[in-house]
């Protein structure tokens, strides 16, 4: 094979390394997104409390539902933006979750039912129903304590499950949990590409063949001139 030839194939390599990397799943603890396609701030759920039987909410293109045996309080009290929130009147045995068109960027305000501080912000996040990331982002405040601003970035996906529970556990379908969210963000944004390792091994393969040829190369025109 000419040496033409074997650089194309080595830089080929180069390229199909790059061109691929897998995108990992980024949890964010500030606002990120500054142009959102999609927006959620729950003021179309009106006053609800209790006893209400409001499971379900859909606002420009994202719908928002609770799977469990919960029922939501538009929580007006502590709204962060606007006058209401959503809320699992009193805690619940699930989680909420938000579907959308597909995107790689979601964010929004997270609170909690809980007085003690003690609760956690627990995440899955999915595409198709294939979970791209799951974990536990971070504390989320006490009841009328604030509000903490999370977000996910990186892969893309159209679903998020959160719930915020006590004691550190991990996102469970059915454990007892008190999120309050408000303020929800869907977009796209430029995330930059990090070669996983298997990923930069191929690459080190191609520029080691494309520098070998090159020493080969420079050995034959030391012969050939001499």
């Amino acid at each position: 094979m000419s040496m033409r030839k074997l650089t194309i194939a080595a830089l080929a390599l180069c390229g199909s390394a790059l061109a691929g990397p897998a995108m990992a799943l980024t949890v964010h603890t500030a606002s990120f997104i500054s142009s959102p396609t999609a927006t959620v701030g729950f003021e179309g759920l009106g006053s609800i409390s209790t006893p209400n039987q409001v499971k379900s909410y859909s606002e420009n293109g994202v719908l928002v539902d609770y799977i469990g045996t919960g029922y939501i309080w538009s929580w007006s009290q502590t709204a962060p933006e606007g006058q209401y929130s959503w809320y699992a009147d009193g805690g619940g045995y699930g989680y909420t979750r938000f579907t959308f068109a597909q995107a790689n960027a979601f964010e929004l305000l997270v609170n909690s039912g809980f007085y003690d501080g003690s609760g956690v912000l627990a995440y899955d996040v999915l595409l198709g129903g294939v979970s791209v990331g799951t974990g536990i982002a971070g504390p989320a405040p006490a009841y009328g304590a604030g509000w903490a601003t999370y977000g996910f970035s990186g892969a893309t996906f159209d679903e998020v499950r959160l719930q915020v529970s006590q004691g550190g556990q991990a996102f469970a379908p059915t454990v007892f949990e008190a999120g309050a969210f408000d303020a929800v963000k869907i977009g796209t944004v430029e995330v930059p590409a990090v070669p996983e390792p298997a990923t930069w091994a191929l690459m080190i393969t191609g520029f080691g063949a494309v520098g070998a040829m090159v020493r080969r190369s420079a050995r034959r025109a030391r012969v050939q001139f001499a």
